[in-house]
């Protein structure tokens, strides 16, 4: 049995269609799993230190402009589609997984073509263009948000997975994490970040307005990610700033074991991206969210909307934050420890725990049925 799995552009594309093929190797050990992508895009390297193989195809992502590059874009996305069919009638899969981004559209295109079952995971809550395109006709489309229905196609076969976790999130006990960090039972942590490459917007914020904090909270932590490329130039601008209340603030290029730290946190205050509100919920930490504001559709201010719908987090937009609204928010929150501990429990119910299986469910059905 062969299956081929397909996401790319982003890492918010491809490290679920990774977990996805974990999940699938876990329970079909003689199952050959192989991904398409292109060989420059970021797939290449997660999908090899992953230890799956790769087939390359040559796609490229619209602009969202009116741009005469969208004509060889287009021309690029036809012969990837050719080259896709091409792939499909060497390899003969059983079944094709895609998890969104402009690299999945020729290979689900062409499996949905020739009569080849297929399954989409959309991890947002808002379906990127590939996923509403292919929607029609997907054998199965995995969603983690209720609210994505809506912008599907009529009649799409949806089911509500939610998003598999990294397994290190998995069994983390938070008496043990806090322990660790040497915090206390009357201490408060608030972990921020800004993914990977980190978020201008979110250090400054922090860098001016988190001594103040500091000084009001005596039972405050923190413990910041400044992203790799910015952490010298974020403790030249700001180190002063937190020598009073250095043994309370933790200023780090990244985060090592985010599993662990995000499970003693109390607040988080990061970007929406979908994984990050996926581990959060499975975390039972309540969040103060800043939507990164160049993602694609606006996907992550509609994820952070539906949050907060919810009461599980609040949102401060890109442009609104600055040192000052931080620290009002957060001064608010901290002062109010009955509505924190309502965030935290409307947070974990967003959580779809048993999401693994889900997937594996929803899946298995599809390569039984094309094997009747």
């Amino acid at each position: 049995m062969k299956i081929l799995l397909s996401g790319g552009g982003t890492a918010g594309h491809i490290n679920p269609a990774i977990a996805i093929a974990q999940i699938l190797s876990k329970a079909y050990p003689t199952a050959e799993l192989a991904f398409v992508g292109t060989p420059s895009g970021m797939e290449a390297e997660l999908v090899q230190r992953a230890g799956y193989r790769m087939h390359e195809i040559e796609v490229a992502g619209l602009k969202r402009s009116l741009s005469p590059k969208n004509l060889k874009i287009i021309s690029k996305a036809l012969a990837a589609t050719r080259d896709a069919a091409a792939l499909l009638k060497r390899e003969r899969p059983t079944l094709v997984v895609g998890t969104g981004g402009y690299v999945c559209f020729p290979i689900l295109r062409a499996a949905q073509h020739l009569g080849i079952a297929t399954a989409l995971h959309e991890s947002n809550a808002s379906p990127g263009l590939s996923v509403r395109l292919l929607s029609k006709k997907a054998d199965a489309i995995l969603i983690s948000f209720k609210s994505t229905e809506r912008s599907l196609a009529k009649g799409a076969r949806t089911v509500l997975t939610g998003n598999p976790v990294r397994a290190e999130f998995e069994g983390c006990d938070r008496s043990l994490a806090r322990a660790r960090l040497g915090l206390k039972g009357g201490d408060l942590l608030l972990l921020s970040f800004g993914g990977s490459l980190g978020a201008e917007t979110i250090n400054r914020s922090v860098g001016k307005a988190m001594p103040h904090l500091l000084q009001r909270h005596k039972n405050l932590y923190l413990i910041h990610a400044t992203g790799k490329q910015n952490y010298h130039s974020f403790c030249n601008e700001f180190n002063d700033y937190f020598k009073a209340d250095d043994k309370r603030a933790r200023i780090l290029p990244f985060i090592e074991n985010m599993a662990s730290t995000m499970t003693a946190a109390d607040l988080l205050l990061c970007r929406s991206g979908a994984m990050t509100l996926t581990e959060a919920a499975y975390t039972k930490t309540p969040a103060i969210l800043v939507p990164y504001p160049g993602a694609t559709d606006d996907h992550q201010r509609k994820n952070a909307e539906a949050l907060r719908e919810i009461g599980a987090a609040n949102v401060i937009p890109d442009a609104d934050l600055t040192p000052e609204t931080l620290l009002s928010e957060v001064d608010i929150l901290l002062s109010d420890l009955n509505k924190l501990k309502g965030m935290t429990e409307a947070i974990g119910s967003f959580a779809v725990r048993d999401a693994d299986s889900r997937i594996l469910e929803a899946l298995s059905r599809l390569l039984v049925s094309s094997h009747l």
